[in-house]
């Protein structure tokens, strides 16, 4: 279903581009013609994978971030408790001492600051 509202949309665009152009307006054929058209599917390019993962929490720095939904008061301390009595040498950086919300935690300044403070992993929650 989706393929074919893509292809249908894909028609849509080649005709409009095409059999309604008066001939004032088309292009010298020697010219050639260059498509954009938007993917609503949202597919991307992968460019970047993520940092490969820890082979252990013991000794590392953890820092948490929220995104300032619902109860990351509670629930990112509960899960730092948890992961602290797994890994005791672990140390957390509680999200108090980073910005909080969506926005400010896509942020260069957020990045630099848990670069900053050591931050060898991040959990990032909650909800959102």
């Amino acid at each position: 279903m989706k393929k074919a509202t893509i292809l249908f949309i894909a028609a849509l665009f080649l005709a409009a581009g095409t059999g309604f152009a008066s001939p004032a307006q088309a292009a010298p054929a020697e010219a050639g013609v260059t498509w954009k058209l938007f993917d609503p599917t949202g597919g991307f390019e992968i460019t970047q994978l993520h940092a490969p993962r820890l082979d252990s929490l013991a000794g590392k720095t953890i820092c948490e971030l929220s995104v300032d939904a619902w109860q990351s008061y509670r629930a990112l301390p509960a899960v730092g408790k948890a992961l602290q009595s797994q890994y005791p040498t672990m140390k957390i950086v509680p999200f108090t001492e980073f910005p909080a919300g969506v926005k400010e935690i896509d942020d260069d300044k957020t990045a630099q600051l848990l670069k900053d403070k050591g931050c060898q992993a991040v959990i990032v929650g909650n909800a959102g």
